[in-house]
């Protein structure tokens, strides 16, 4: 049997005090975890303003990066190897080629576009061409001049120079890629 607080002379002295226990207990509860929710504000505003004090530091250098990377990307999109591929661009500067560094024989065949496997977007097209009467600075010579002249970008594949008997010039088979990039975004599946 319980014994009786309410009747004796402790017995409201003893509510009081555990009363006030309990009150105690809960507005310390209360105040630490009050302290605890400002503590983490306190850690995320400082967090959020090193960031923003580190993002003003970078932001004349990344301004300047910006910058650059739009002049590059000008450039590289006004070369002709940005977006669809310019096969009119190319078989006109052979043309040019043609007349202009006197290779009557030269002629070319230009194969479809294709997707290639190094990456997304990136596609090639394979262009095969003969000269004759050429030699080695002949040959480079007209590489060069469709670098110049040409839209776009090409890689040498493979190129041979067969000479004649007199060692002089020769026949030259050359295969060159033309490189294309679709730089366009993609839709998300």
């Amino acid at each position: 049997m319980m014994p009786r607080l309410a009747g004796s002379p402790l017995g409201l002295p003893a509510l009081l005090m555990i009363g006030a226990l309990v009150l105690g207990g809960s507005l310390l509860f209360l105040g630490l975890s009050v302290h605890a929710r400002q503590e983490a504000e306190l850690a995320r505003a400082l967090r959020l303003e090193s960031e923003a004090a580190r993002a003003a530091r970078e932001a004349p250098g990344k301004l300047q990066q910006d910058r650059r990377q739009a002049g590059l990307y000008r450039q590289i999109q006004t070369s002709g190897w940005l977006g669809p591929e310019d096969r009119a661009g190319w078989v006109t500067a052979l043309g040019l080629a043609r007349k202009n560094l006197a290779l009557e024989s030269l002629s070319w065949r230009l194969s479809p576009s294709a997707p290639s496997e190094l990456m997304a977007g990136l596609r090639v097209s394979a262009m095969d061409f003969t000269a004759g009467n050429l030699d080695t600075a002949g040959l480079e010579t007209l590489l060069g001049y469709l670098r110049e002249n040409a839209p776009g970008r090409f890689t040498v594949e493979r190129c041979a120079l067969a000479f004649n008997p007199d060692g002089v010039s020769g026949q030259a088979e050359c295969r060159l890629q033309w490189w294309t990039w679709d730089d366009a975004p993609r839709p998300r599946d």
